[in-house]
């Protein structure tokens, strides 16, 4: 008995040449963007006119100092207490 071999096309493995080989998708460039990481297209920026954003807190922090040494047995609990500094925005409490 003979067996008939089936007439379906086998694939051929094609050689790359430089013309179809893809390159890879960089998805974070527009082609021609030759602009660095975190770069402002455009030019030179003033940062001395730029206004800083503001990032306010939730509620206002204290920071206070505590002097033991001005402390006694009979003084009552935070007379001794000063406040050093307020802030309400993460740039205030950078400044310290």
């Amino acid at each position: 008995m003979a067996v008939e071999e089936e007439d379906t096309p086998k694939p051929v493995a094609e050689e790359p040449n430089a013309k179809s080989v893809e390159q890879p998708i960089d998805r974070y460039h527009e082609e021609g963007d030759d602009n660095e990481e975190g770069e402002i297209a455009g030019g030179e920026v003033d940062e001395s006119s730029a206004v800083p954003e503001s990032h306010p807190l939730e509620h206002s922090w204290t920071l206070w100092f505590d002097n033991p040494s001005v402390k006694s047995k009979q003084t009552t609990w935070g007379s001794s207490l000063r406040s050093v500094f307020t802030f309400s925005t993460v740039e205030e409490f950078w400044r310290l």
